[in-house]
């Protein structure tokens, strides 16, 4: 039986209306579209067939601790071991950062003060041709917070992972979406400079789309240097020519 592709692919998926039978973030029929486009809904997981959750936990050795939690969905083990292995990675990464923790009074480390590790995930589309996982990722060293998303997809019709970056044609359409991202930037207040955005696949790792179609694409505090968690939306009709066909 040949593979069905539909034009558009993610993003259609993103706006059509509920009625197909799949757990898709999709508006009711009388609910309204919001008016901030940067909003990206999330599925239930209870709606979701064969979803479960792994847990991944680190004790307090040397002061640091750690709790994640992700989601396996019984059609898509690729996507499940994509997930734990980004997961590990970036607690690796925590662990050698904060490499013997924080001291108490007594000079012993492994209070309940030390550099902590947290990972959370949503769900900003299921359907039969396409999961998207976002991962968000929290740390916390010297009473500091900072938190960092990453959105895994997964193709259902070709069976395979991509990285955020995979919703797109190839690096010419990176740089052109960085350019928009810039445009866009230049005409928000979120306290991004546009020239902080770079045609790195690094810096787009967590993108979805939202009810109209639109591409959101997710900067956190560590990739740009801002306070809080930003998203900029780019216009369904100006990334349309610049999406990959699982995209």
């Amino acid at each position: 039986m040949p593979k069905i592709r539909f034009s558009g692919g993610i993003a259609l998926i993103a706006v059509l209306a509920a009625g197909c039978g799949t757990a898709t973030a999709t508006p009711r029929a009388q609910e309204p579209i919001p008016s901030e486009p940067t909003l990206i809904d999330s599925v239930d997981p209870a709606d979701v067939p064969g979803l479960t959750m792994h847990t991944l936990t680190e004790g307090e050795t040397g002061g640091l601790r750690a709790h994640a939690v992700y989601p396996s969905v019984s059609d898509a083990p690729r996507l499940t071991e994509k997930l734990r292995r980004t997961i590990t990675e970036h607690l690796r990464s925590f662990n050698q950062a904060n490499k013997g923790g924080q001291a108490d009074e007594s000079g012993q480390a492994g209070t309940s003060a030390g550099p902590e590790f947290n990972v959370d995930w949503q769900l900003p589309t299921v359907s039969a041709q396409a999961l998207g996982v976002s991962l968000i990722i929290g740390r916390t060293v010297d009473s500091h917070w900072s938190e960092e998303r990453t959105t895994v997809w997964y193709d259902r019709v070709d069976k395979r992972v991509l990285d955020s970056a995979g919703l797109l044609r190839d690096e010419a359409a990176l740089g052109e979406l960085t350019r928009l991202t810039r445009e866009q930037l230049s005409r928000s207040s979120s306290g991004i400079a546009p020239e902080t955005i770079t045609a790195d696949a690094r810096l787009f790792d967590s993108m979805a789309f939202n009810r109209r179609g639109d591409l959101v694409a997710e900067f956190d505090d560590p990739q740009v240097g801002t306070a809080r968690l930003s998203r900029v939306a780019v216009p369904a009709a100006k990334v349309k020519g610049l999406l990959s066909p699982a995209g």
